[in-house]
């Protein structure tokens, strides 16, 4: 898989590359390096020519590296490490020609990525004077922190072919532009910021709607039997497109000439022709069509690490989400040549407060469940939102507790402030089950206890040897774990908690961090299980 990226990444370089001097597009005005670390940056020259690459920094020293761009007019400098909160300026000079980069800083560097709850734009809030003061709060702590919190928003691009560039700007949010910012990601960064006291970056390459299919490089998708009936079932849709979308864009010329005013139009909705699969459909799972169009151009700059916030898009197929997960971590790993943290976001609670012992299919429990296959691989970790969203609104507006969860993994974890116990979320570790009731063992059950404004624990279900026969149960703490059990069960085979959309949780640790749902008969799987035999359906929560 590393040959083919480096062949794919030589190759796209190659075809963008020409005669004038240039830096890529993310190493521009603003850009934020990360400090301690030898920073690549990349761009293009004359074929075969010397590249002169001066630092120019704020205390007037000064330092030079060179390069020399390859036959295509491909070249990559290596800069030596700097400290965090250094200032500086970059020039390039080849051949009478110069190119420069202005407003440097290094400090922090991160990439943030997924669907609309990740690129949700703070403009989308609602339309009331708390919210503007909400706002206005923001803007007044990102003024004290002048100007060290930048984001740099790719645009939104699907592509069969790795582009080696990726387009967009860095920005500095202030009062007059913020509603124009992705709100997660620059809460994020401002929250890092503002407990490192150093300059934080965010790149943000996300959509609204996407399938993590389309996030995952086409070499991945051999990582499981599930990783490859997802590509395998996408070549059979995609194959012949082009041919299907011509047949399709005649007959429905055909359609709207013959319900020529909005009258018939809305009368014989039903027969208006549809394109059965365009690949360049953001919600279509199109393998790799946004690691191409949004993730590939980054290198050759890699992330101090990544915050992932998808997963609504995938909950007719949860049963294949965990190898998914996993291959699209691996393989942007293995593409940027590190094993950076990543940390991914729970899905938020939405809906109706929950009235059955179990939802079905599409409730996200199963969703959340198979998220959590990322924690099996090292350096990740997981922010619950199932506790903090909105069940009237798809998109939280207030995201300030899930990033301060983001950001504490990461000032815990990786930066070595405050106590890593703060940061974890209680969640299962293991069942054991004694006839008419059933112990489940915890981890990060520090302090284990009811959730504060909770007068009873509830939430949880049992069930017996019928798959789908759950009952409400009781249960309690005891030395921080929990004991289930049910007069209506005889012997208890199964336990979930929270299982829906609006889950109740009940459970929490010292940190007033929640317990995460969870099942104990793998439930991402077992309510899956016939799903291919099924047509396909549309997903209960809709982008």
């Amino acid at each position: 898989m590393k040959k083919a990226f480096v062949a794919l990444f030589l190759f796209c370089f190659a075809v963008l590359a020409n005669a004038e001097l240039k830096f890529k597009n993310l190493y521009s005005d603003g850009l934020i390096l990360q400090a301690g670390v030898e920073n690549a940056i990349a761009g293009y020259a004359n074929p075969n020519a010397k590249v002169e690459i001066g630092l120019n920094f704020s205390n007037n020293a000064k330092k030079t590296v060179f390069a020399k761009s390859d036959k295509n007019g491909k070249w990559i400098a290596i800069l030596p490490k700097m400290p965090s909160k250094t200032e500086l300026e970059i020039k390039a000079s080849s051949e009478g020609e110069s190119a420069e980069i202005k407003n440097v800083k290094v400090g922090q560097l991160w990439l943030a990525s997924g669907q609309s709850n990740m690129d949700w734009h703070f403009d989308r809030g609602p339309k009331t004077p708390e919210y503007e003061k909400y706002l206005k709060d923001i803007c007044d702590g990102l003024e004290k922190l002048k100007g060290n919190v930048r984001i740099y928003k790719t645009r939104q691009k699907a592509s069969f072919e790795p582009l080696e560039n990726i387009e967009g700007k860095w920005r500095e949010p202030d009062l007059k532009d913020i509603k124009s910012f992705s709100a997660l990601p620059l809460l994020f960064a401002k929250y890092l910021c503002e407990n490192l006291g150093e300059p934080v970056g965010v790149i943000v390459s996300s959509w609204g709607g996407s399938p993590i299919e389309r996030w995952i490089p086409r070499e991945a998708f051999g990582y499981s039997d599930f990783t490859k009936s997802a590509l395998k079932r996408d070549a059979e849709r995609v194959e012949g497109w082009q041919e299907r979308q011509k047949i399709f864009l005649e007959q429905r010329k055909v359609w709207l000439e013959k319900n020529n005013t909005p009258e018939l139009r809305r009368q014989n909705r039903k027969s208006e022709p549809r394109f059965d699969y365009d690949p360049f459909d953001r919600s279509t799972p199109t393998p790799a069509m946004l690691f191409n169009g949004m993730i590939f151009g980054i290198y050759p700059t890699v992330p101090k690490g990544v915050i992932w916030y998808q997963g609504e898009s995938n909950d007719k197929r949860a049963n294949e989400y965990g190898d998914l997960a996993k291959a699209m971590v691996l393989s942007w790993r293995k593409y940027f040549k590190s094993e950076f943290p990543f940390y991914y976001v729970e899905l938020a609670n939405l809906g109706a407060p929950q009235k059955v012992p179990v939802e079905g299919r599409h409730s996200w429990g199963a969703v959340r469940e198979a998220q959590g296959a990322v924690l099996e691989l090292p350096k990740t970790g997981v922010a619950t939102c199932a506790d903090v969203g909105d069940e009237k609104d798809l998109h939280p507006p207030y995201k300030d507790a899930v990033a301060r969860r983001l950001g504490n993994l990461a000032l815990t974890q990786i930066y070595g402030k405050g106590d890593a116990k703060s940061a974890l979320s209680p969640c299962f570790k293991s069942a054991k089950f004694n006839g008419d009731n059933a112990e489940i063992s915890i981890s990060n059950a520090w302090g284990l206890r009811l959730k504060k404004g909770k007068k009873s624990i509830s939430g949880f279900a049992a069930r017996g040897d019928g798959k789908m026969k759950w009952h409400f149960a009781n249960a309690e703490i005891k030395n921080g774990k929990i004991i289930v059990s049910s007069p209506e069960i005889e012997r208890i085979q199964a336990v979930r908690y929270g299982w829906a959309g609006n889950p109740d949780l009940c459970v929490e640790n010292k940190f007033s961090m929640p317990l995460r749902p969870f099942s104990t008969d793998k439930g991402s799987i077992l309510d899956y299980m016939d799903l291919n035999s099924q047509k396909a359906e549309l997903s209960f929560y809709p982008e």
